[in-house]
């Protein structure tokens, strides 16, 4: 006779003998020939039970590793990122323009400057976001605000973080010097969030007043200036509007 998975306990003249199989088979014609008083006591399926339970664990530990992992790769991505966007818009850009702003200028004269910018993206960020670079990166174009007004915008990738722009802005005075004499000014139009607060900070939000809002700042003689919330719809066409405004109040009082 054949039992599946069991777990055969054998008792003989009061001794008691355990066998526990591995095989989800117990052969009993083994017990042939041996003392008709043995007593045979079979607990059903308990080994199949057993190593059911013991797969699904092995199968839960598992999944929590698999997801443990999924959450720390994607922080780490998001991290990785966060630099990237960050120090393009925040370090890079001010840089080019101090250093570099005859290069820029001279790029984008002869369509060029869109290579050159790629160029710079990808460098920024850690090498395991090369594919990442190649096809999400900074839109680099030219605008003539008006007679002697210049501006070069960067369409930046979506925002994720406080800190993120989504659009900048150089806006400058053009005149028959070289680029790097003229008058500069760099804006930015960042994410800005207060979703976690602190009472030690004072910050309050007012009744009906969204978190999470559009800041409009400036990077000056490598200080960060917060110019406060944006007032208007965050569109292209208003922070540009709002930058050379800025920049253009700023030389008319000089000249006065």
């Amino acid at each position: 006779m054949l039992i599946r998975g069991t777990e055969g306990i054998l008792r003989h003249k009061g001794e008691l003998f355990c066998h526990r199989v591995q095989s989800p088979r117990i052969v009993i014609r083994c017990l042939k020939g041996i003392d008709s008083d043995i007593t045979l006591l079979i607990t059903v399926n308990s080994w199949n039970k057993k190593k059911l339970m013991n797969d699904q664990d092995i199968v839960q530990s598992r999944l929590k590793e698999i997801r443990r992992m999924g959450q720390a790769g994607a922080e780490k991505l998001g991290d990785l990122l966060h630099r990237q966007h960050y120090d393009f818009a925040h370090k890079l850009v001010p840089y080019i323009i101090e250093k570099h702003f005859d290069e820029l200028i001279s790029g984008l004269a002869d369509n060029s400057s869109q290579e050159w910018i790629c160029r710079i993206w990808k460098d920024s960020g850690n090498v395991t976001l090369a594919n990442y670079s190649v096809a999400v990166h900074p839109i680099c174009q030219f605008a003539k605000a008006s007679d002697g007004i210049g501006v070069v915008y960067f369409v930046m990738p979506t925002p994720r973080t406080s800190g993120e722009t989504l659009y900048t802005a150089i806006v400058f005075l053009m005149s028959e010097d070289l680029p790097s004499t003229w008058l500069q000014r760099y804006f930015t139009l960042e994410l800005g969030s207060l979703l976690v607060q602190s009472p030690d900070l004072k910050v309050f939000i007012e009744d009906g007043e969204p978190s999470v809002h559009w800041t409009f700042a400036e990077w000056s003689d490598s200080k960060h200036i917060n110019h406060g919330k944006f007032k208007f719809e965050p569109t292209l066409d208003n922070f540009l509007a709002a930058a050379v405004e800025e920049a253009q109040s700023e030389w008319d009082l000089n000249w006065d």
